[in-house]
């Protein structure tokens, strides 16, 4: 059950680079197949018989051996590798069979964790921006229009990009106009009106229209792709919990070994030599961290959450404070209509969005969208058949109802047409001061309304930032490329007073690197690709399951169920993995501290009683680690009687 989830070739997506790979092996096989053999050896030992049972460790032991003196040889130092081997050496030569088959079990255990865990690298990235895949429409210098792979397209091929299309490269709109939605790139909410001499960037969609554009930049030269290289070149440090009590442990093994060969000079007692060396914080420590901190990352991943690496949930742990993108992250990334005014006495508001959302109801646009949907849950009525329906891409929508001439969209689209917009004005100076957008309703050359919509907030956005305050997380920061006036509407509304607005890719990095310098451990919450350098510059990158795909690989944690609502469990289930790992470290230090305070002075300590001591604090701290997959262990804290026990 524990190694379940390692053991899954589909969840590549919770693994990554930064641990310290410590056995040199090629294969994960190799230490598996150990794993499992002395197994059989520690649980069938009376059965197989001694001679088959102590083949099974010798071969076993193998590994052990070779990197103790690899170790020796190489870096010319002891560390707690040698340890390992010297003690199971002297188990094999007393035929300890029990012993020895313990202490090779749990050796390999650790180490198939951790290579596990190591195997995959967060680089492999490139071919999750779909814009390299996708087949573009190139125009020829006679007119023709040929398919190619967006691979192939370089500077000054002109391309042709229709509703419904990503965009294949960076490029110049030289004729046509479309509504293109580049969140991903800029963090806007809402598709940018694209018209000759504006710049559309890869992997943009195409939401209504059709442009045809001049390549500027193609392949890893796209914005998208600059900043996948930011997201790969962004630093990333060791797991420090994972390998700080085994550092610690290698230290100690020099004096212990002094200690014993000095007394074996002085008093010649071989049993008391044996017993110092079985001694082992080593074996332990070295499965006791990373199995408690997979335990926890196994809870975490039932309840939704996929943190990557035992450093992340060191990290998550110890944060200081958090920044969030705006659009998909504080709100849903969908508008919503907000309010309708109307502006005569024979209309009311009820009809003004039953005519909007008719007019609107065939088109793809955000804005459309939400009128229709607003609509059908409001008003629970079928809505009537449109005529004519013309989408003036950047303006509105003009249609016939009825026989009666309709018309939404902005003030500049209504005063066009010769409709007087005097009574929304002070109606739209509001919407415009609080970051709404304002849609003018028109029936046969008549103003009769109006309707504000908005990128709607997820509900649960406020109460996850009084969550974090109450668990000391007071820094929180909004980053988004949004406008000013949008952005701080939204930040207010959650209870975030820190705001940087209208910012870059680049500069989102930038801010959350100061921000770490300034105040400690900082996360950031994003789904977009303008997100991902701050994501990977993060102490602890987080993203929303329906985020960019790259957005996901440059996330330290993956949040799998739509909104915010795991944050706060992913930080306590942080938290309680680094109580967790502490606990043990108190279990395998204090029973080994004990038979070394037992065997130095005295000898009062057989062989037995260390290999029971050493090695059953080993297996106490691993069944103390594997306590979060147990049934109702929701705190670390509820149940610390069983470690006192």
């Amino acid at each position: 059950m524990l190694l379940a989830i390692l053991r899954d070739p589909t969840n590549n997506q919770i693994v990554e680079s930064n641990l310290k790979v410590v056995v040199p092996t090629d294969s994960i096989h190799q230490p598996l197949q150990s794993l499992a053999l002395s197994g059989i050896a520690f649980a069938l030992g009376p059965t197989l018989g001694l001679t088959l049972s102590m083949s099974l460790i010798v071969l076993t032991g193998l590994p052990i051996w070779r990197r103790a003196l690899l170790t020796l040889i190489q870096e010319r130092r002891l560390n707690v590798d040698f340890l390992d081997g010297l003690a199971l050496t002297i188990a094999v030569f007393r035929q300890q069979s029990r012993t020895a088959a313990l202490m090779t079990f749990m050796i390999h255990l650790g180490d198939v964790v951790r290579e596990r865990t190591a195997r995959q690298s967060r680089g492999h990235i490139r071919h999750l921006l779909e814009f390299h895949s996708v087949m573009a429409r190139r125009i020829s210098e006679d007119g023709t229009i040929t398919m190619v792979t967006a691979e192939s397209l370089s500077a000054d091929h002109t391309v042709l990009i229709i509703a419904g299309d990503l965009a294949p490269a960076d490029g110049i709109v030289i004729s046509g106009i479309a509504a293109v939605d580049q969140r991903h790139i800029t963090g806007e909410s809402i598709p940018a009106t694209c018209r000759p001499g504006d710049v559309v960037f890869a992997g943009s969609s195409i939401v209504e229209g059709s442009i045809t554009i001049t390549v500027t930049e193609a392949g890893a030269d796209t914005v998208a792709a600059k900043i996948i290289d930011l997201v790969e070149s962004a630093p990333v440090g060791e797991t420090r919990i994972q390998n700080y009590a085994e550092q610690f442990a290698d230290h100690l093994v020099a004096p212990i070994l002094g200690v014993n060969v000095a007394l074996l000079m002085a008093t010649g007692n071989v049993d008391r030599f044996m017993s110092l060396a079985i001694v082992d914080y080593g074996t332990g420590i070295r499965v006791a961290a990373p199995t408690s901190i997979l335990a926890s990352m196994t809870k975490a991943a039932r309840e939704g959450i996929l943190i990557k690496s035992g450093r992340h949930i060191e990290n998550l742990a110890a944060l200081q404070g958090m920044a969030f993108d705006k659009t998909g992250t504080l709100t849903t990334g969908r508008l919503a209509v907000l309010d309708i005014k109307t502006f005569t006495s024979n209309i009311s508001a009820d009809q003004v969005l039953r005519l909007a959302a008719a007019a609107e109801s065939e088109l793809r646009h955000p804005v459309a969208k939400a009128l229709v949907s607003h609509a059908r849950k409001t008003l629970g009525l079928d809505l009537p058949i449109c005529d004519n329906i013309e989408f003036v891409i950047g303006f509105g929508v003009a249609a016939k109802v009825s026989g009666h001439d309709l018309h939404i969209g902005s003030e500049r689209y209504l005063r066009q047409l010769g409709i007087s917009t005097k009574k929304s004005q002070a109606y739209l100076a509001n919407l415009e001061r609080l970051g709404h957008i304002g849609l003018l309703v028109a029936l046969d050359g008549t103003l009769v309304g109006a309707i504000a919509c908005s990128d709607e907030v997820r509900p649960e956005a406020s109460e996850i930032m009084q969550g974090l305050r109450s668990r000391g997380i007071k820094d929180l920061v909004m980053v988004s490329g949004d406008r000013e006036g949008v952005a701080r509407r939204i930040a207010q509304s959650v209870g975030i007073q820190k705001v940087f607005s209208e910012v870059l890719p680049h500069e989102k990095a930038d801010i959350i690197r100061d921000l770490r310098m300034a105040n400690g451990p900082f996360a950031m919450v994003g789904d977009g690709v303008n997100d991902s350098p701050a994501l990977a510059q993060a102490d602890v990158g987080i993203s929303l399951v329906d985020g960019a795909d790259i957005a996901r690989t440059a996330a330290d944690v993956v949040l799998m169920k739509e909104g915010l609502h795991l944050l706060l469990p992913a930080i306590d289930i942080s938290r309680d993995a680094l109580k967790l790992v502490r606990q043990n470290y108190s279990i395998i230090a204090g029973a080994n501290t004990l038979a070394l305070a037992l065997a130095i002075p005295t000898g009062l300590i057989s062989p037995s009683a260390c290999t029971l001591l050493s090695n059953g604090s080993a297996l106490l701290a691993t069944m103390n680690a594997m306590r979060p997959l147990l049934p109702n262990m929701n705190s670390i804290s509820s149940s610390a009687s069983f470690v006192n026990s």
